[in-house]
């Protein structure tokens, strides 16, 4: 049997799959499209509706989504390390330096240790062409 959550989840799998025209498809749509809420669809996509176009993206953002992790590292005593992340290649090179810069200020100050993704002509990479007048700040970041 499958729960109601799984079910959500094989709904934005098939939306994503029949309206993907290589675009950024953003929550709001696929919540109208599946007349389903918004908010529920962010639980099941692990809150990445904060990097919907209508939302604001900042290092707030990111602080928030890291706090429960912050404070049970606390608690516990543990390091955090971030093993992988990125922005797909399909973002702009303002859009990748923005976002670069402000998950850069939220591991800075909770001190998560990372390694950035560049998978290389596999939809993320920030040293393909098309990031070649930011990749300087990027590196800043990394």
């Amino acid at each position: 049997m499958i729960s109601t959550r799984g079910r959500y989840a094989l709904r934005i799998m098939i939306d994503l799959a029949e309206h993907n025209d290589g675009t950024f498809i953003r929550l709001k749509d696929i919540a109208d499209r599946q007349e389903l809420s918004k908010k529920y669809l962010s639980q099941i996509t692990v809150g990445f509706s904060g990097f919907d176009k209508e939302d604001k993206l900042s290092a707030k953002y990111f602080e928030e989504h890291f706090a429960e992790v912050v404070k049970i590292s606390e608690e516990r005593n543990v390091p955090i390390y971030c093993g992988e992340y990125g922005v797909i290649n399909l973002a702009s090179a303002q859009d990748t330096l923005k976002w670069y810069s402000y998950i850069s200020a939220a591991f800075n100050k909770f001190g998560i240790g990372r390694a950035a993704w560049n998978f290389r002509e596999k939809d993320f990479g920030f040293v393909d062409e098309h990031m070649k007048d930011v990749l300087p700040e990027i590196i800043k970041y990394l």
